[in-house]
């Protein structure tokens, strides 16, 4: 494994924090790409993991810029 990408290794799991605008669409981005299937049960046209990882790493970055008391 090449250590050297910008990507965390460890999985994220984005959240909403203090009901901040950016944390939720972060969040929602990521869910919406991350789900296998719809409410109806239905296959999710969107799922795709690389776009749900780049959310979770812009939510990563924001968090880190805009909440530094949280960020890990």
């Amino acid at each position: 494994m090449n250590n050297s990408t910008p990507y965390p290794q460890d999985f994220i799991k984005p959240e909403i924090i203090d009901d901040c605008a950016d944390c939720t669409v972060f969040v929602n981005k990521w869910f919406r790409h991350m789900a296998t299937k719809t409410k109806d049960g239905a296959p999710n046209k969107n799922y795709d993991p690389s776009a749900a990882s780049d959310a979770a790493v812009l939510w990563k970055m924001h968090v880190t810029n805009t909440h530094p008391e949280r960020a890990k």
